[in-house]
């Protein structure tokens, strides 16, 4: 699990997201930073700083981009949408809806992720759970043992990539699972599923409680994979 402390560059989780986007945008046109500044009639630095999330774009900025970017009419609605709230923090995604979820972009973007599953041993991550870019991240997995009291749910271990614990029954562990993502040059970020909702928390006093839990999980939990 990814412990150290990068400088925090962009002003929120879904300002990220969206220069994430635009960046992925913009490489896939072939285009320099200087010849995006000089269509948007910016600095290098600026578009530099739309490109880390340190100064997201206005309205009639995130137009221009899509345009000089040409990203799809279908993408372009998200990207508006991620604008148009660019500067909330913590974010509740309806399920049902047609909007893409964040998930999968946001375990592309992390370096590393900690999963904490209550009831159930995970499956094991398909390549459609990323918005895939780069390699997956490093995973530790705290299992619960009363999952494994499900032989269905149970031979998914073997399958799981990365650490393995085993968190003992008699412990006081949380009840419900959890994502615990260590994204680079951000502070970690929590993920947890709700009924039709998902919930991402990126404000550090939501997810401090989970960062305490992790710690203590690992405390207690057995060594890497010393699985029944």
């Amino acid at each position: 699990m990814s412990t150290a402390l990068s400088p925090v560059r962009a002003r929120t989780l879904r300002a990220l997201v969206l220069a994430r986007e635009l960046d992925a945008a913009r490489t896939a046109a072939g285009m320099t930073t200087r010849t995006l500044a000089t269509l948007m009639s910016m600095s290098p630095a600026m578009v530099n700083r739309v490109m880390t999330g340190r100064r997201p774009p206005t309205a009639l900025e995130i137009g221009a981009l899509c345009a000089f970017l040409d990203v799809p009419a279908l993408r372009r609605r998200s990207l508006y949408a991620l604008a148009s709230e660019v500067d909330k923090q913590n974010w509740l995604h309806d399920n049902t809806s047609d909007t893409p979820s964040p998930l999968p972009t946001l375990l592309d973007l992390a370096d590393s992720v900690t999963t904490y599953s209550a009831t159930h041993v995970p499956e094991p991550r398909r390549p459609h759970d990323f918005d895939h870019t780069g390699a997956d991240p490093a995973t530790t997995h705290l299992i619960h043992e009363r999952a494994l009291s499900d032989p269905r749910s149970a031979r998914h271990l073997t399958s799981l990539t990365g650490d393995v614990h085993i968190v003992p029954a008699g412990h006081n562990s949380p009840p419900h699972s959890f994502h615990l993502l260590h994204i680079p040059h951000f502070h970690p970020v929590v993920h947890a599923e709700h009924n039709t909702m998902t919930i991402i928390l990126e404000t550090p006093s939501a997810t401090a409680p989970y960062l305490a839990q992790v710690a203590t999980l690992l405390t207690h939990a057995r060594p890497p994979n010393d699985v029944p």
